[in-house]
């Protein structure tokens, strides 16, 4: 069984989303083959860590991410959603490119999965995993009267 990961995030010792991106793709390694499609950013930290896991011989990595010039979008958090949105086409193309010399049995979405963000992965074919997901969360109306109307928005 061979699996091909997105994971926006995967940065080893980083923690928080990029820690969970770096985890989940050794986890998923302990079950077979795994790629993990990631941003270029990411690279450095990967390779030095890749040779002292047990998963190394598994897990195969490819750095994506857009032109410079797209850069801008991502900075103080201004348009991220938006980076992240063009960085999902980026990594499309690079997954479609590996599905045509590898054959995948799970096309797997990891970070920055959320429910109204979406996922392009299942448009690489194949079974499909999105999640762990978040963004899809409701408070209950009970708690307006200590959050008020902006802890709603």
């Amino acid at each position: 069984m061979a699996i091909l990961a997105l994971a926006y995030a995967c940065e080893p010792g980083k923690g928080s989303e990029p820690e969970a991106g770096w985890m989940w793709g050794r986890m998923l390694a302990r079950l077979d083959d795994v790629w993990v499609i990631t941003r270029a950013n990411n690279a450095d930290a990967v390779t030095a860590a890749l040779p002292g896991i047990p998963e190394r011989d598994r897990l195969q990595f490819e750095f994506v991410d857009l032109p410079r010039w797209a850069r801008f979008w991502k900075r103080r958090q201004r348009g991220v959603r938006l980076y992240y949105m063009l960085w999902q086409l980026a990594a499309l193309k690079r997954a479609r490119r590996l599905a045509r010399r590898q054959s995948f049995d799970i096309i797997w979405h990891l970070t920055l999965a959320n429910v109204w963000l979406g996922s392009l992965a299942p448009l690489v074919g194949g079974r499909f995993v999105y999640g762990p997901v978040g963004g899809g969360v409701g408070l209950p109306w009970g708690f307006i009267t200590t959050l008020g109307l902006r802890g709603f928005t």
